[in-house]
């Protein structure tokens, strides 16, 4: 999911999931922003995204990530 999204962050979206979805994995994505002064990404993972990848990245390595995930 990507963490800046219209009517909620990702961050909050990443906490809620975990919360009922403990198992599910959650793919963070970014440009490279900051929230609260810090890195948007680091604290996604801090939230419980498994993975995380900033913008741009190598659509190879986003497709193996994916086929890790659902392993």
């Amino acid at each position: 999911m990507d963490i800046f999204m219209p009517d909620i962050n990702g961050v909050e979206a990443i906490q809620r999931l975990k919360k009922s979805y403990p198992d599910t994995p959650i793919i963070a994505i970014s440009g490279g922003h900051t929230m609260a002064g810090r890195d948007c990404l680091e604290l996604a993972k801090e939230k419980g995204a498994d993975f995380a990848f900033r913008k741009p990245f190598k659509m190879a390595d986003f497709v193996e990530t994916i086929g890790g995930a659902l392993a």
